[in-house]
Formats: structure tokens, sequence, C-alpha cells
């Protein structure tokens, strides 16, 4: 096979694959170039998505006319000029491709004018190609327009996510610029409408303004400096959390990147306070000598490499130890430590399986329909022809019951995890579930495609596409009044393979009570009833056991009464 040199066009698209895979990578590299600009106020305008049409308009510093047409040349670049200056990079972008590769698959009108311009001038491109330039009036700073992004790829544009999935991937990394640049105005417009104002703030105000529900006093600011490295942010207290990690933020000299180590030490200082599945909030803004760090190890510039990593992790860590501890001497809270206990049964007992004549079954739903209704406290279970007293709950997690001739120790979690399973799979195999329509809607913050939707409206949940609202849950999950942790339930099953069987023990997973919580007795009664009910009752969908059942027998042998 002959070899031969790429043409112009095809390197740039080729580029535009590595730096360019939707519209929410257009708008981060067109931020990064005002905010190096020095802006003070951006507008980001917005059609369809982005895909139609993304207008980003700042008042920087401008470009003149022959360095706006060089712009748009491949490694064309004003941030680096030598070897030596990758190794000193203080600016979002640097490298000149981002401009080019996105004037290659789109078409690109870009103005631009400094203080010391009478007027500015203006370039169009499609295609990579020019096609007029002209000088016009206009303000100090860049206005460029993007419109039709992979219009001439389409083997790129198809692979696209609905407009849903990538307005949320857009807020997602507008989100990041708004809070590592508290300091500059924003304002978003989305198909003609004002979307989002932010005034210039401190970064405890912009956090406030972005997420509702954290109030003032949840979050604790942080200024930390040693060995060159100044940390500035907010953190939340010992007693705020969320159910996921998706308000943990961490930015190193302006970028916010994405490092799961980072995260950890975020997250370590709350270990003795916050339980698992609980995640603090904030952000970190780190600062440090460039030459500490290696930006240039990423496309799209979301990770970096530090000179001294361990360093890093440990600056981290203890910046918002300290300040925890001083929050609690404050505050008056005292440091738990939790004794860990671990509860083991080896051999001693057998798993139990409880099989039902017709007429049991139905008596079994009847009777915990009633004793719901009405709220019920009588102690006492029928299965199987025999009747179990409820004796208590173990460590909130361990369900005791007590006949006259056995006793059951049940995992509240693992037991409802079946009986949701069951019913799950039972909706959507045949359609049928009761959902509870919710008075205040809750917003959904997680991207979802097309078969997603469809899986989650068979489960039972009611979603409104246009504003991004969960209107009505299964009833299963409003009964366990899990509704706080919608948005961490339907998270859980985007990272799952694309099997219905995975995703429905992901959501029976993630909806079922823990251990460790406390249950009222009627939903106890109903979990246990409607465990019997199961065609699997005695293994959750992961394999665990749901009950272990002991005899008199059984005991007598563990306390060496018999052999």
């Amino acid at each position: 096979m002959k070899i031969k040199k790429l043409n112009k066009n095809l390197i740039n698209k080729i580029a535009a694959g590595e730096v360019v895979d939707g519209p929410y990578s257009v708008i981060k590299e067109l931020l990064e170039n005002s905010i190096d600009a020095k802006a003070s106020s951006i507008i980001v305008e917005l059609q369809n998505a982005g895909m139609d049409l993304i207008r980003v308009i700042d008042n920087g510093t401008g470009m003149k006319k022959d360095d706006l047409m060089l712009a748009f040349e491949r490694y064309a670049t004003s941030k680096i000029d030598k070897i030596g200056d990758l190794e000193n990079i203080s600016s979002l972008g640097f490298r000149g491709e981002a401009l080019p590769s996105i004037a290659s698959i789109s078409e690109i009108e870009a103005y631009s004018r400094t203080k010391d311009d009478k007027v500015g001038q203006t370039i169009k491109l499609k295609n990579g190609k020019i096609m007029d330039k002209h000088p016009r009036g206009g303000s100090i700073g860049t206005n460029i327009t993007v419109k039709n992004i992979f219009y001439n790829v389409p083997a790129r544009k198809k692979f696209m996510k609905s407009q849903r999935s990538e307005s949320l991937k857009i807020s997602e990394y507008l989100q990041n610029f708004f809070l590592s640049y508290p300091n500059i105005m924003f304002k978003v417009i989305k198909n003609g409408k004002e979307n989002i104002f932010l005034e210039p703030a401190s970064l405890k105000q912009r956090f406030l303004q972005l997420f509702h529900g954290v109030k003032n006093e949840d979050l604790i600011d942080i200024i930390f400096e040693r060995d060159g490295i100044m940390i500035k942010g907010i953190v939340s207290n010992t007693v705020s959390y969320k159910k996921n990690k998706k308000r943990i933020f961490i930015s190193v000299n302006g970028r916010i990147i994405k490092d799961n180590l980072l995260t950890y030490y975020f997250r370590a200082p709350y270990e003795s306070f916050l339980m698992k599945g609980q995640f603090p909030q904030g952000i970190i803004n780190m600062t440090l000598e460039p030459q500490l760090l290696d930006v240039n190890v990423h496309p799209r510039k979301t990770e970096v490499k530090f000179l001294y990593p361990t360093q890093i992790r440990n600056t981290i860590f203890t910046s918002i130890y300290e300040e925890l501890k001083n929050f609690i001497q404050i505050s008056g809270n005292n440091i738990l430590d939790v004794e860990h206990v671990d509860f083991e049964v080896k051999h001693l007992g057998k798993q139990g399986e409880f099989e039902f004549s017709r007429g049991e079954k139905k008596e079994f739903r009847e009777t915990v329909a009633t004793d719901i209704s009405r709220e019920s406290f009588d102690k006492t279970i029928e299965i199987k022809g025999k009747i179990f007293s409820y004796i208590n709950t173990i460590f909130n997690t361990y369900i005791l019951l007590s006949s006259k001739d056995n006793f059951i120790l049940m995992d509240q979690h693992a037991a409802d995890e079946r009986v949701l399973f069951e019913k799950i799979e039972s909706a959507y195999k045949t359609g049928k579930i009761l959902s509870q329509e919710l008075l205040f809607p809750l917003k959904l913050d997680t991207a979802l495609d097309k078969h997603h939707l469809e899986f989650l409206e068979k489960i039972g949940f009611s979603i409104n596409t246009k504003n991004d609202t969960i209107e009505a849950v299964p009833v299963w999950l409003n009964e366990r009044k899990q509704k706080e942790k919608v948005d961490e339930i339907i998270s859980s099953i985007i990272d799952e393979k694309h099997d219905f069987m995975d995703w429905i023990k992901q959501i029976a997973c993630k909806s079922a009570v823990k251990g460790g919580r406390t249950l009222p007795f009627p939903l106890i009664k109903s979990i246990i009833i409607s465990l019997f009910q199961c065609k699997n009752p005695t293994q959750c969908p992961h394999g665990r056991p749901t009950y272990l059942i002991f005899s008199q027998n059984d005991l007598e042998k563990m306390f060496k009464r018999k052999v």
C-alpha cells in the first residue's frame, strides 16, 4: 500500500476528532479563549443544545486583524513560542488546535476588536476555508458564532446523543467555568430565552447561586498554603452531605480536572462523619507554579500530571481536615469514633424455603394490605401456618423473628432488594406498575439516552424531558421515602452495560432500604410478607442470603447442650 501525505482539510478533521466530540467541547474551547483574553463578561448563546448554533461573546482584549486570520491556522498560538514554554503554561489554551479543528467541522463567523482599533474585523469560514472577511464596527472583545456542527462529517453527527443529553453535558461544563471564575459575569441564552445570569460574586456566593438547597451555614471557607501550594475554596461541614460525588470540584490553576485520587483525598477527611453513600460537596481551587505540573497530557486538557503528586494529595487532605476540626470546636460537636461490629455465623444455621398455596398467598396479601392501611402495630406475622413474632431489629439491620420452634435473622436490605427486584422485573415485563405523582417535581441532573428513558417509564417513573424534571415515581419508591435519592438511583444504571436485568438489579439495590436505617414496623412487615411471596426469597439479586433460620436444636448445639 502506497503511503501518501494527507491534505490539510482531512488533517484538521482528524484533529477535530480529538478536540471536538460534541457541542460541549466547542463551548469549552471558546470559553477558555475568552478567559485567557481577560474577559470580565461572557455571554453564551445556544440553539438546539449547540448543534445548530453556539455563540460566545466576551469583552476581553480582542484580536487585531492579522491575529484573527492566523487564529484559524493550525498550531498558530499566542501562548507559547519555544519548547521551554511548555513547562511554564499559565493559560487555559495553548496548542493552537481548537479554532481550526472547530472550523473544519462547522460554519464559523468571528468578530474581534482591540482597544487600539477604531473598528473590528470579521471573518467567515466554512469547512475550514475563509469565505469572507471585512472590517465592521463593534465593541471591544471577541464574538464567535459556530453553526451546524459536524454538518460535513455525517459519521460523527449520527453518534451525537439526544438534545437533552447534550444539553446536560453542556450544563456540567458551564458549571465548571462558573465555579472556577466567580469574578466573571456569565449569561446563558438557550433557544432565545435567558437561562442563566450570574453576577460576579465570591466563591461561596457563586456556589449558592448554582446549587439550590445549600445554605450559607452549610459551607466552610478554606484558605491554606503549604510548600508553594495555595488552596482557596469552600467545602460542606460535617452535617451537610449529598448522595453522590457530583458536587466535588477540584480546580488547578483555573482548570477543573478529573482525578479520582484527588477526589478521594477530598472525601477522606469526612470518613469519621459521613456514612457510606454520603459525600461532601464544595470546590477546591489550587494554585501552584506552572513548572510543577504538566497540562499537556490530554487532548481536551481535562487531566494534568503533577511533579509531586503525593504532596498535592496530602495538601488537599490537610487543608480540609484542619477546617473541619475548627468547625467542630466552634460548633461544639464531638468527633465520634465508630466501632465496627462484625457479626458472622459459620455453618450453624441453614437457609429455609417456604412454599405457599394459592390460598395462603391471597391471605398474606390481604393481611399486609389491611395492616399497612391501619398502621397496625400487632407484632405477629403468619408464615406457612406458623406464627412468628417480631422481636427487634439488631444493629438497625437484622430483623429478628421468633416462633415456637424457630427464629429467623433477616437482612433488611437484602430482603427488600429481592422484593423490589421481582416487582420491577414484573413491571418491566408486563408494563403494570403504579406510579405516585409528586407534588413538587424533582430536578434531574443525570444525562439519559432514549433507551434509558424508555426503561424508566416502563418501571414507573414519569420524566418531563423539556425541563428535565421527574414528575412521578413508582409507588414502591415513595413508600420507602427514597425520593431524595432519585438522582443517585437513576444514575446507577448509566455505568452498567446495556442489559435490562443489570439495570433492574441496580435500581433495586439503590432503592431498597439500607442497613443501619430504622424502619417503621408496617414497612418491616410488608417487606417480610412480600419476601416470602417472591419466586426466590432466599437470596438477593446479587446472591447474598436474605435470611437465616435457626431451630431450638441449632441453638442447643451452639451452646454445647447437644452434640
